[in-house]
């Protein structure tokens, strides 16, 4: 389908699968299509609407024991998606590609860099910024082979916050890393968005969207609500989602007598997430471990202020006392205050958000414009395209 433009494959795993990466891969895919001809190389594909052709690897059928097959299937599906995007670039159809995971990019980025195809990891975590026993542990083992690899086998990095880009360049070399944070879906252009008040003494409804997971810090969300409503604060908690810890956390709430004043209502449609986001007062994300935290720019979007840890992508895009409150991570003290704190901001009228000119820098169009400068900026330095 040669249509004269630069051609980029964007490389990723398990496309619509349940994360947030394939989705934020497809995402970009589309975008990038206003200005390159895209092709999307995956396994697992089912089901899935897509602005580009998919490239479909067959998925390996490792049926041993699940808990030993994550690590071997991660390989063997990325060889095999690196094998059909190696074809792609010696027929002469590739110029550049966007890596969506680490494993991807230490096996796939040095061969195709041989052929003069322009290489970019997106880098959506590090195992090392993850608390321990997240991951079984060859899965973890081989992530601590591959993120450093990964990085130094790619032309460019792009961290999607401070924090993440730190660590790459440690392991890439100055000069090799770029900012820049992932589209958001939601109502563009961003508008401050004007709220009904609040009526005096109604509980503050706090809510969190996202996978149910042990980094996201979740145990701490009930702990606070419970020490909120002890103190005579009235709340009421909305958790959307699934994962992992959901039975936990749902004995946890049992065990503080939360009641009827916490939810867990499961996943909901892209519809579905937007009405809970306009019926929220606060967003909370209390991670241990985060990268960009898109959920929570998508609250923000929606004129939600949001209280979150001061890590990763939280830090750089939450603006304590504008656009919310952080806390320590791992603190349940610090993040009863900063509810506390949001909670009095609130009732005082204190936040204007969204702020257009801060939330910009998640706008679909802005993030078009500047990757594909980076990846113009490489094919025009490789000779291609």
């Amino acid at each position: 389908m040669s249509t004269g433009r630069a051609s980029v494959a964007v490389l990723v795993r398990e496309l619509g699968g349940a994360g947030s990466v394939p989705a934020i891969a497809l995402r970009q895919a589309g975008l990038l299509s206003a200005d390159f001809e895209v092709r999307v190389v995956s396994d697992s594909v089912s089901d899935v609407a897509s602005e580009v052709p998919i490239l479909s690897v067959r998925p390996p059928g490792l049926t041993w024991l699940h808990r030993f097959a994550h690590a071997p299937r991660e390989l063997v599906s990325a060889e095999r998606i690196v094998r059909r995007t190696l074809k792609l670039a010696r027929d002469g159809r590739l110029d550049a590609v966007l890596f969506h995971t680490h494993t991807l990019a230490a096996m796939g980025g040095g061969r195709l860099r041989r052929l003069g195809v322009a290489t970019v990891l997106v880098a959506h975590g590090d195992v090392r910024l993850r608390p321990p026993g997240m991951h079984p542990p060859m899965l973890a083992a081989l992530y601590r082979w591959s993120n450093p690899r990964a990085y130094r086998a790619v032309d460019r990095v792009i961290a999607l916050s401070k924090q993440f880009a730190a660590l790459a360049e440690a392991d890439a070399g100055a000069g090799k890393v770029r900012i820049l944070p992932c589209p958001v879906a939601g109502p563009w252009p961003a508008v401050p968005v004007v709220r009904p008040p609040r009526f005096p003494g109604s509980p503050v409804h706090v809510g969190f969207v996202g996978r149910f997971a042990r980094e996201k810090g979740l145990a701490a969300l009930i702990e606070a609500a419970a020490v909120l409503l002890a103190r005579g604060l009235k709340v009421r908690v909305t958790l959307a989602g699934d994962g992992p810890e959901r039975g936990k956390l749902e004995g946890l709430a049992a065990a503080r007598a939360l009641g009827e004043r916490l939810r867990f209502v499961g996943w909901l449609p892209e519809s579905g997430v937007a009405r809970l986001l306009s019926e929220l007062d606060l967003f909370c994300m209390p991670s241990i471990s985060e990268n960009q935290a898109v959920a929570a720019q998508e609250a923000l979007l929606r004129g939600v202020p949001v209280v979150g840890s001061r890590v990763g992508g939280l830090a750089d895009y939450v603006r304590p006392g504008v656009d919310g409150e952080l806390a320590a991570p791992d603190d349940l003290d610090s993040l009863v205050e900063a509810l506390e704190r949001a909670v009095h901001r609130l009732e005082r009228g204190d936040y204007r958000i969204p702020d257009p000119r801060w939330m910009e820098q998640f706008s679909p169009e802005s993030h078009r414009r500047e990757l594909g400068g980076v990846l113009n900026e490489l094919i025009g330095s490789s000779g291609r395209g």
